[in-house]
């Protein structure tokens, strides 16, 4: 339940993608991007925190999706490949990236 957990997915599945372990990473990717939305039940009293948090969980899903994109394409299953970075928004600071 931590809000943190989500970041530390994200970090373990680079980890993992980096070293050669590609189905704990895509576990991991995958979870961390079904939990970015977890930070924003969390998001604090005011909006303005509200609105970052989304920010923030929105980029961090996008991060997430990309990463498992980018494992699903070293595995050789470049079709999963397409429709994972097929679920990043178009407006997401990573799409300029991927």
């Amino acid at each position: 339940g931590s809000p943190v957990r989500p970041y530390a997915l994200q970090l373990r599945a680079t980890a993992h993608a980096i070293s050669g372990k590609s189905d704990a990473a895509l576990d991991d990717f995958t979870e961390c991007a079904d939990r970015a939305s977890d930070i924003v039940a969390g998001s604090g009293r005011d909006e303005h925190q509200a609105r970052k948090r989304r920010r923030e969980a929105s980029d961090l899903e996008a991060r997430c999706l990309a990463g498992r994109a980018r494992t699903l394409y070293q595995l050789n299953r470049f079709e999963e490949a397409d429709r994972a970075y097929d679920q990043i928004s178009k407006r997401s600071l990573v799409w300029p990236d991927i």
